[in-house]
């Protein structure tokens, strides 16, 4: 539900950014700006009592938090589980930033300027396809290897916590 509100939000400021005629430099920081924000606002929790991390993959119910606990608290490993999830949430906030530069370098290769000359349609018509652009080169640039750093943190995380806990992953993972 907060993914789909954060593209419904980022559409009402590229809508409103078109609407108002702005261009270029605009559409740069708005499309770095809301990946930078959750960057930070990730990278921050990091150093709180509920990382980032943490409330996704342990508070949810994802994993069997009892067995992950209960080992942990055997073994007295209590400060490195909490290291691993910090570093893990730092590590995926990273992930965060990599979009948020990857967008303002996108925008600003994409967002030109657009002449004065051209009438209010050819000028709309011209914003919508910088627009369009932006969209699909933001996929493949961004998107596509986001996902990848996303799974190797997962991989890094899944497999540094069987190891702490001496727990496979299938025992790791609820169902």
């Amino acid at each position: 539900k907060r993914r789909i509100r954060i593209r419904i939000s980022e559409g009402i400021f590229t809508g409103g950014f078109a609407l108002l005629q702005l261009e270029g430099i605009w559409f740069c920081f708005k499309e770095a700006g809301f990946p930078l924000l959750i960057g930070i606002f990730v990278f921050a929790s990091a150093y709180t009592t509920k990382p980032f991390l943490k409330m996704m993959l342990l508070d949810t119910g994802a994993l069997n938090s009892e067995d992950i606990d209960s080992r942990i608290t055997e073994s007295g490993k209590k400060s490195e589980l909490d290291s691993l999830i910090r570093q893990a949430t730092i590590w995926f906030s990273g992930t965060f930033l990599f979009s948020a530069v990857m967008n303002f370098v996108i925008a600003y290769k994409t967002f030109v300027k657009i002449p004065l000359t051209l009438s209010p349609e050819a000028h709309t018509i011209m914003l919508n396809e910088q627009i369009a652009s932006m969209t699909w080169k933001g996929y493949a640039m961004i998107f596509v290897p986001s996902i990848f750093m996303f799974f190797f943190i997962l991989f890094f995380f899944f497999r540094s916590l069987s190891k702490l806990t001496g727990l496979t992953f299938d025992k790791l993972v609820k169902g």
